[in-house]
């Protein structure tokens, strides 16, 4: 339905659509309008995780002489990850996991722009996060350090 990609396009941004993880966005968008309970919270999951993937896996090129195709990153999604938690955490704010979710993903954004160069933004999602989570935010170093997938040492 042409009309309800405009309307997702109009929230998120412009999307490829032949990507798949823009037709996850595609059905759990249309199925807000009918989902009650866990339901919704399902598709406002779908919607923020298949955001996320598009961050790193966005942007589809095929080169036209071998037909190559190359996924790239489309960090422009980043600003409609954070609508969409945002968006989450207003529908359902009992559901702890965005919560969570939208911490996940100001560490993992002042990180990508330290790494980039861009201390002032870096600096400025780590503020976002100590306001936003003044009991778990650590000093800005331990913010934007690598997690480690082993989790805590003892």
């Amino acid at each position: 339905d042409v009309t309800t990609m405009q309307a997702i396009e109009a929230r998120y941004g412009p999307l490829d659509w032949r990507l798949p993880h823009t037709h996850a966005i595609y059905w759990a968008f249309a199925g807000l309008s009918h989902a009650k309970g866990f339901d919704s919270v399902r598709c406002h999951r779908m919607i923020y995780q298949s955001l996320m993937a598009l961050t790193k896996k966005g942007h589809l090129t095929v080169d036209p002489d071998s037909g190559e195709m190359t996924v790239m990153p489309r960090p422009e999604h980043m600003v409609h990850v954070r609508k969409a938690l945002d968006a989450a955490i207003a529908a359902h704010p009992e559901e702890s996991t965005f919560r969570e979710a939208r911490y996940d993903f100001l560490r993992a954004s002042a990180r990508l722009h330290a790494d980039a160069g861009e201390d002032e933004r870096a600096h400025l999602i780590h503020a976002e996060a100590l306001g936003l989570y003044p009991d778990i935010t650590p000093g800005y170093e331990p913010f934007i350090a690598p997690l480690d997938p082993r989790g805590p040492t003892p």
